[in-house]
């Protein structure tokens, strides 16, 4: 991505991508110095910072995943399920 393609974009886009890059200070900015701050990010590969709703969101999906994996795990002991032979002499 060069430069001129965050030339192309609009400025409520260009501060979400630099706000989201923890960048806090965008609001004032004018559109050349978004376009700056914007692949200055980009170049020097700033992450993307999650929010405080986000990391919510994401606790809960690996919760729920967790709790799925091990309801899958029971029934399997449940129900005397055994793995396939390996040939290894292991299950």
């Amino acid at each position: 991505m060069s430069i001129d393609d965050f030339k192309r974009w609009k400025v409520d886009v260009l501060r979400k991508y630099c706000q989201r890059r923890g960048l806090t200070t965008v609001s004032s900015k004018r559109k050349d110095e978004l376009v700056a701050l914007a692949y200055a990010a980009y170049s020097q590969n700033l992450p993307v910072v999650s929010s405080k709703e986000e990391e919510k969101s994401e606790a809960k999906q690996q919760y729920a995943d967790l709790l799925t994996l091990q309801a899958a795990l029971r029934y399997q002991i449940r129900s005397g399920y055994q793995w396939p032979y390996c040939g290894n002499g292991e299950r």
